[in-house]
């Protein structure tokens, strides 16, 4: 009978991945919908459709971890261990490992009830990864619902010079003129060998450099892929090509997908080589007539430094609109002083309705304080929807009362 199950359940996954599959596909077709309202109602139909195969997969069992920190001690549920670790560097960047010991498999249905136990048994914080479409609620004083990762967009106007105006892009202005005095220029490529450099010599080395063991890479066969549906923007200095990025296009929409510096000395590079990149593939965003431009995928929290690079060109968080993702919930009940803080330092981003927020953890009773005016400008000057304050049990969302002082309205 146990056999039986086994069996059967493996041919539901199957089932259920080809739905998350086709569930994907339709997403990045109708992300190319002008009209933002009807957009985001069919990405989302889709992506509810996506995370109920999710769940179905997730059923009736998670794997669970745990493991003590200094900050303190954590479960993790239905969270894959590389993740696990990568959370946890999130909110302490110094870790660089982590021993992780097996606590067994908890069902769906008591999910609820096993974690207020565990909280209540000195666990600090417990982590599940679940479904959106997940039916139960929890009872915790504190939750975080972030959906990992979000997407970041830009929205351009009609030219170049009109994106660069104004103090903002002072810097950037600066660079430029001294990349054009340098020889630096770019060009847009769909030849086989520029793809074959770009991944072997750019792509490659450059993305292991700077994550190292936790370098999530994408195959030969996988970005070949994505090259055949659109192209490279290569950067180049006198006859050497020293960056790139796959880029794509379709009517008004444009997306920089991955990008990488050719492996030399960096002192043989000119300074802030990708911010150049950057720059170059959103000038072959606007010769295509594109109006929103996509940055690509960034974890859900703000004080990374991939976050903070693409905010810096005014980019606009959105829902991402390629994978079918679980939300990541984060629940507490007595969180230590250090590690409210630590998570406050991370900036998680908490999704609600299509909207996007910064968490606030706070913990006083005062519901009423109104002291967050910082916190609400920051969080716009982040490209978000607003703040939320996590309190014992309660919640509340400030939107920006100026929704014309947003970088590109959604």
């Amino acid at each position: 009978m146990k056999n039986f199950y086994q069996s059967f359940k493996v041919k539901v996954n199957a089932w259920m991945d080809r739905v998350i599959l086709f569930c994907s596909k339709k997403m990045v077709q109708f992300n190319l919908i002008r009209q933002p309202r009807l957009r985001r109602i069919v990405i989302s139909f889709f992506r509810w459709i996506g995370s109920l195969a999710l769940f179905v997969k997730q059923f009736p069992r998670l794997e669970a971890y745990t493991c003590q920190h200094a900050l303190g001690k954590f479960i993790f549920l239905g969270v894959e261990k590389i993740e696990c670790v990568l959370f946890l560097r999130q909110i302490d960047h110094e870790l660089n490992d982590v021993d992780l010991e097996p606590v067994g498999r908890v069902y769906l249905w008591a999910l609820p009830k096993q974690v207020d136990r565990w909280l209540t048994e000195g666990v600090d914080a417990v982590v599940c990864d679940l479904s959106r479409t997940y039916p139960l609620a929890f009872n915790t004083n504190y939750q975080i619902k972030t959906p990992i990762i979000i997407e970041q967009v830009i929205y351009l106007p009609d030219s170049a010079e009109a994106f660069l105006s104004g103090s903002k892009f002072r810097e950037l202005r600066r660079r430029i003129y001294q990349a054009q005095r340098s020889n630096i220029t770019y060009r847009f490529s769909q030849e086989k060998s520029d793809f074959d450099n770009f991944h072997y010599h750019m792509y490659l080395p450059y993305i292991q450099k700077r994550h190292g063991d936790f370098a999530d890479i994408n195959d030969y066969e996988a970005q070949w892929k994505e090259f055949q549906k659109g192209g490279l923007v290569m950067v180049c200095k006198d006859d050497q090509t020293i960056a790139g990025s796959l880029v794509q296009s379709a009517e008004d929409f444009a997306i920089g997908l991955e990008g990488g510096v050719l492996d030399v000395d960096p002192d043989l590079l000119p300074k802030n080589v990708y911010s150049l990149m950057f720059w170059a593939c959103i000038e072959w965003a606007l010769a295509k007539g594109a109006k929103r431009f996509d940055l690509g995928t960034t974890y859900a929290s703000r004080n990374n430094g991939i976050f903070r690079f693409k905010k810096s060109f005014t980019a606009r968080v959105e829902s991402q609109p390629r994978f079918i993702f679980p939300n990541r919930m984060i629940l507490m009940n007595h969180p230590s002083a250090g590690l409210v803080s630590a998570l406050n330092e991370t900036g998680w981003i908490y999704e609600k309705n299509g909207k996007h927020f910064g968490v606030i953890l706070d913990e006083s009773q005062d519901l009423a304080h109104d002291g967050y005016a910082k916190d609400l400008d920051r969080a716009v000057g982040d490209g978000l929807d607003g703040i939320v304050v996590l309190k014992p049990k309660q919640k509340k969302f400030i939107e920006a009362p100026d929704k014309s002082s947003l970088q590109g309205i959604k």
